[in-house]
């Protein structure tokens, strides 16, 4: 009898433990920190906030510093930090610096936590550099002195808004081993496309594509305007993602992106995205068009007169993707 009693008291305390930590995996959950970091010799990192409340902590190198400053509470508009706003202005709310102790003094770390307060309607990409100040810079020898600082890495992080900036209809699947073709002309300058699920896009900077139809080389990646002096693309929430942002699950929320340009062009210039599946149980060890898809899209420069519109369909509207690799040339849609 003494025996059994043992065995269950045993029990018993198995399952509290059991129990408690069910208890604690969602809530500990929470409190765990998604932390970006660009640590020495990364010059780029990707990263998003989607769910309201959801929160994400950016670091830098030991010998770099967060721009702009943390006490600022602001985000530079584009990779250049050419223009800046305040966080606010896109529902995100800026943690203080934490604080160590070094040699007995309180410092502050370079530790920026931002927090995504409400998901405003439009989706939005915010950055942020990592730079060396010249002190720090000055024993790499004379011509590292001539400015002020440097950038050493740039954070890029993409705000999703809470409605998507396309309908189910107008969106654009990308599926692997096929190829998306698509073409914008002057009438039309708007896109929306995702990768199949566990998918993600490259170039990951959303201010890059690639040069031409091959979408292979890093070579071939530019400057996204240096080919479309107005063309943007943003990151947001799929219009045929599974749940909606009070039910968050990361299998069944999906992205997608938005290309817009305005103006028109002398000539047609071709940009490509490829999305690269992720999902470590389905990739193959080998390199496989399988678990590619290449996303083709012509800008054109031609204006469309009354008598080229006819029955065409609009703009922005793509054929159904093709499995033919060697296809790339955009189908006339």
């Amino acid at each position: 009898m003494g025996g059994f009693q043992v065995f269950k008291v045993f029990r018993n305390a198995v399952s509290a433990t059991i129990l408690i930590g069910l208890a604690c995996w969602s809530a500990c959950a929470a409190e765990l920190e998604n932390v970006i970091s660009c640590k020495n010799g990364t010059d780029f990192v990707a990263a998003s906030l989607k769910q309201a409340n959801s929160k994400i902590v950016l670091t830098c190198a030991d010998d770099a510093t967060i721009f702009p400053a943390i006490d600022s509470k602001q985000f530079c508009k584009d990779a250049g930090c050419t223009q800046q706003d305040q966080l606010t202005q896109v529902g995100v709310s800026a943690g203080a610096a934490s604080e160590v102790e070094v040699a007995g003094v309180s410092q502050k770390t370079d530790k920026l936590t931002l927090t995504l307060t409400e998901n405003r309607t439009n989706s939005q990409p915010v950055y942020f550099q990592c730079i060396k100040p010249k002190k720090l810079r000055e024993e790499s020898g004379p011509a590292e002195q001539d400015s002020a600082t440097k950038v050493a890495c740039t954070i890029q992080l993409a705000i999703h808004g809470s409605a998507p900036a396309s309908t189910p209809t107008e969106e654009k699947e990308c599926k692997y081993g096929q190829s998306l073709h698509i073409i914008l002309r002057p009438d039309s300058r708007k896109v929306t496309f995702r990768c199949q699920e566990d998918g993600v896009l490259s170039p990951t900077n959303f201010e890059q594509t690639f040069k031409g139809n091959t979408c292979s080389d890093e070579a071939d990646k530019v400057n996204l305007t240096e080919l479309v002096p107005s063309a943007s693309l943003v990151e947001g929430r799929s219009s045929v993602s599974k749940d909606d942002l009070s039910t968050f699950s990361i299998r069944g929320y999906l992205d997608a992106y938005t290309l817009e340009v305005s103006g028109n062009l002398n000539t047609d210039t071709e940009l490509c995205y490829k999305c690269i599946r992720t999902a470590t149980d389905r990739l193959a060890t080998e390199p496989d068009i399988s678990n590619e898809c290449k996303i083709l899209i012509t800008v054109s420069g031609k204006t469309t007169t009354p008598d080229q519109q006819g029955d065409e369909p609009q703009s922005g509207d793509s054929d159904v993707p093709t499995d033919q690799p060697n296809s790339d040339a955009p189908d006339e849609t």
